[in-house]
């Protein structure tokens, strides 16, 4: 994050948060981690994993290198991303508001 005075305010630059490539691209890398694990769930250790999971979140400053992904059930994986949404959830009571991740 940046910042500079622009006619006497101060702008702050965010940089853009990063996206999920789509389409093919993204279903081809999902493929591959899935092949590469074995089809085997990096949550449970079950095996029919059919989606990516990253290890690191996006918002936590994670990126979507085949390094940073794992193979997943969508089960797993939903339940990872609704405990995330508990948790910005308590932080909003707690604070009062949701800090951002950029």
């Amino acid at each position: 994050m940046s910042a500079y005075w622009h006619e006497g305010r101060l702008v702050i630059v965010k940089p853009p948060r990063p996206k999920r490539p789509g389409g093919r691209p993204w279903r081809r890398l999902v493929a591959a981690i899935v092949m590469r694990d074995g089809g085997i769930c990096g949550i449970c250790g079950y095996p029919g994993a059919t989606s990516a999971d990253h290890i690191v979140a996006l918002a936590d400053g994670g990126s979507h290198d085949p390094s940073n992904l794992r193979a997943a059930l969508s089960y797993c994986n939903l339940r990872l991303a609704a405990q995330r949404t508990n948790q910005l959830r308590r932080q909003r009571r707690r604070y009062g508001r949701i800090p951002r991740i950029y």
